[in-house]
């Protein structure tokens, strides 16, 4: 017997216009993307181009190098240069992986605990954003952002819950990824390459530009601190 599949879309994308939502529509995935980055990686491992706890700045190194070459406006052009070599150098790819490299997170969201008197929740970042649509943020871009140069800050593996949770680490392993399919930059990088054949037509990466280059399927911040004035 044959399968069936079934397909349904439900829901408002784009309140401007009151445009439904259909089965065809692509929507951002974000963080969601760190699964396939991390399967990725690990086969990767599995298949000997690396260990796991083979250290990440030999890895990333080559590519930002190549990067800084053909962009000379660039800050740093190594792992070493963003934050210290004393600080990546025992830096593995498992502790990418982990979420325990102690590399600072270019996401700024910092909501308050409920009930919180002395907490002030912010998003510079996404308020960046937000004022500006059409501004692209390519990886290069968000490593030199203040708050991630020069920021490192060791994660205490020693803690009850040692997770210093960071999106960074997973850019540097899309370097990596990058690096491994031989491209001389990011814009060049064809991810779904690094796919299982059965996967690669279900998704749409994006080379260059903002996300709504990408999709008419419109975002909506409903965290209190991030939301629009008058909505």
């Amino acid at each position: 017997m044959g399968s069936v599949g079934t397909s349904a879309a439900f829901g408002v994308v784009d309140f401007s216009s009151g445009r439904a939502a259909h089965v065809e529509d692509h929507y951002p995935w974000g963080s969601v993307t760190k699964m396939l980055t991390g399967a990725s990686i690990l086969r990767l491992a599995s298949q000997g181009a690396f260990k796991l706890d083979s250290v990440a700045a030999p890895l990333v190194d080559p590519f930002m190098a190549t990067m800084a070459k053909r962009n000379p406006s660039l800050n740093f052009s190594s792992m070493a240069d963003l934050w210290g070599a004393e600080n990546v150098s025992s830096i593995t790819i498992k502790d990418l992986l982990h979420m325990q490299s102690g590399i600072p997170d270019f996401d700024t969201a910092r909501p308050c605990p409920k009930d919180s008197l002395f907490c002030e929740a912010k998003d510079p970042l996404r308020a960046t954003l937000y004022a500006d649509p059409a501004d692209a943020w390519p990886p290069e871009r968000l490593f030199e952002v203040p708050w991630v140069a020069g920021q490192y800050k060791p994660c205490l593996k020693s803690a009850r819950v040692p997770i210093c949770y960071s999106s960074t680490n997973f850019m540097l392993l899309g370097f990596i990824l990058a690096s491994h399919a031989g491209v001389q930059s990011w814009e060049e990088f064809q991810q779904a390459e690094v796919l299982p054949p059965s996967l690669r037509d279900s998704f749409r990466f994006a080379l260059s530009g903002p996300p709504k280059n990408y999709s008419s399927v419109h975002g909506y911040d409903r965290t209190s601190y991030n939301v629009p004035r008058h909505q």
